[in-house]
């Protein structure tokens, strides 16, 4: 919508975000990602990528209780969903997917740090 209406995005806001005006002109070889970044309320991001949905911090980030959580040594630093069979986000299996943390860690940053 930006892009439709002349508005400038500050740099650092709406870091997923592509203008989407080839699709509306007719141009069916667009791009898109095959993931989604989220920003809560309170700042706290997250990322979902096919089955998976990764939160990089604890609580919910927002209005709800807890909102912000601080780690414990030795414990989990964020929330990771396999959101097709978790839609309600109720077990946190981050702890015996370290792999898929650092997969989906890597892959927020690089959206966070891209230009695109």
């Amino acid at each position: 919508m930006a892009a439709m209406t002349g508005v400038e995005i500050p740099v650092g806001e709406a870091i997923d975000s592509k203008a989407f005006i080839p699709v509306l002109s007719g141009n069916m070889s667009f791009q898109t990602r095959n993931n989604m970044v989220h920003q809560s309320s309170g700042g706290m991001y997250a990322i979902t990528s096919g089955a998976w949905k990764y939160i990089d911090g604890l609580g919910s980030g927002g209005f709800t209780f807890p909102a912000m959580l601080t780690p414990e040594d030795n414990g989990p630093q964020g929330q990771l969903y396999q959101i097709k069979e978790d839609p309600l986000e109720s077990e946190n299996l981050s702890s015996g997917f370290p792999e898929k943390i650092n997969s989906m860690k890597q892959l927020l940053e690089d959206i966070k740090n891209s230009e695109e």
